[in-house]
């Protein structure tokens, strides 16, 4: 075994989106106290932007009517709080964080429609609801049958995060702040001091001990929790592939006097559902700049017949024919300009939860040493920033302030009694 080369207050395993947020944090309250240097952050990749987990693809939504939950929504207030403070302090509002409105699509009756109105009715957030009709002529990318009883709840408070720079962001924040930043270092094993003191953390280059440490590891969670996890608290995580689209829209509108790009531009993100247990695919308005290009979309929660469980290691990187095929289809009746030549293909992860809530909680055999944070379930990255903010509190005062019930293991207990 390697020797000891260092003492930390805290260690943060895993520097992607929640995982920075968290050194971020935890640095800037450190550094207020004087205490620089006591956050270690360890990251397996390299320092650049990668696609081997889930913090990648350009862009992420952000909205508060949240369909999830509707309590959700204190959670988003106090990230967008968060992650306007970050734009602002970095100088790069705009290309951190997107405002365009939000548009959540469907059936009256269907899951995203009726969760979307419920946490509108129970936070008093202000909205629109469009018909079919009025949703072709305010954005004309969006084709929706007229003969349908199709709706769409339109809200200002939505936008998106570019994943790539909220991680740069957080992480020069928290090496500002005095924090230690170590690359291309995989964590090997964590185990408590026999003492009870705290941790002791062995790298592949190193061992390192901490008061206490956060294990924000994404989708490699099921293997770095533990198998103990699944069996004490009732929490089994699995991922699950996704893939993400970068269409050319076709440029067929000239008899209508605009172009199909131009059409991509100012739309408001948003979620379509597809209705009868067909899932909800999502999509962003034309990024200016940058690579792949094109206009991003892809499939969020699909049917459960066609779910593909994977590992870091195990998932399929190849994007086949018949996925780009059927992706198209559900374009073509929907968004039929977006239909048009594909540009780039990417993959990424979500890690799920049984119930698709977050995972903040500490591992039930650390003895509140370790704590787990797995915002995920595919719609976690908006929550970062008050992730963060979440884990810092906990760590350094052993509470938060933020509601975190929905979250905890011993829910996941109760859901496994009453099953």
């Amino acid at each position: 075994m390697e020797a000891e080369v260092g003492r930390f207050n805290y260690i943060v395993v895993g520097l992607g989106g929640h995982g920075s947020a968290a050194a971020a944090h935890l640095s800037t309250r450190q550094c207020e106290e004087l205490h620089r240097g006591s956050v270690l952050g360890l990251e397996q990749f390299p320092r650049v932007s990668h696609n081997h987990g889930s913090s990648h693809g350009r862009s992420r939504i952000i909205r508060l009517a949240y369909f999830e939950d509707p309590r959700y929504v204190p959670l988003l207030r106090r990230s967008f709080e968060l992650w306007k403070e970050l734009a602002e302090s970095r100088g790069d509002g705009e290309k951190l964080l997107t405002m365009t409105g939000g548009l959540m699509i469907g059936h009256p009756d269907s899951t995203v429609v009726k969760g979307t109105l419920r946490s509108v009715a129970l936070h008093n957030l202000p909205h629109e609801v469009l018909s079919s009709a009025e949703i072709r002529r305010r954005f004309p990318a969006f084709q929706p049958p007229l003969d349908d009883e199709i709706i769409g709840i339109l809200e200002e408070d939505a936008g998106y995060l570019v994943p790539e720079l909220c991680v740069q962001a957080h992480c020069a924040v928290a090496e500002e702040n005095g924090a230690e930043l170590h690359y291309e270092e995989a964590l090997v094993s964590w185990e408590l001091l026999e003492d009870g003191s705290g941790v002791r953390v062995t790298t592949n280059k190193a061992v390192y001990t901490a008061d206490k440490i956060v294990l924000a590891v994404g989708a490699w969670a099921p293997e770095v929790y533990g198998k103990s996890l699944e069996s004490s608290g009732g929490m089994r995580l699995h991922a699950s592939r996704r893939v993400l689209y970068w269409f050319n829209p076709t440029t067929e509108a000239e008899e209508e006097g605009v172009d199909g790009l131009a059409q991509f531009r100012g739309i408001p993100v948003y979620i379509w559902d597809l209705g009868e247990g067909k899932g909800n695919f999502y999509g962003f308005p034309h990024q200016a700049g940058g690579q792949p290009g094109g206009v991003k979309v892809a499939m969020h929660y699909v049917s459960p017949t066609i779910q593909t469980e994977c590992t870091p290691d195990t998932i399929d990187r190849v994007v086949s024919d018949a996925e780009v095929e059927t992706m198209r289809s559900v374009l073509k009746d929907r968004m039929p300009k977006l239909a048009g030549d594909l540009i780039s293909t990417a993959t990424c992860m979500y890690t799920n939860t049984p119930d698709e809530h977050f995972l903040i909680d500490w591992h039930p055999s650390s003895q509140q040493k370790v704590l787990l944070a797995s915002a995920c379930s595919g719609h976690g990255f908006k929550f970062c920033s008050v992730v963060g903010e979440i884990v810092s509190q906990l760590l350094v005062e052993g509470q938060t302030s933020m509601d975190i019930s929905l979250f905890l293991l011993r829910k996941c207990r109760r859901l496994r009694r009453d099953a």
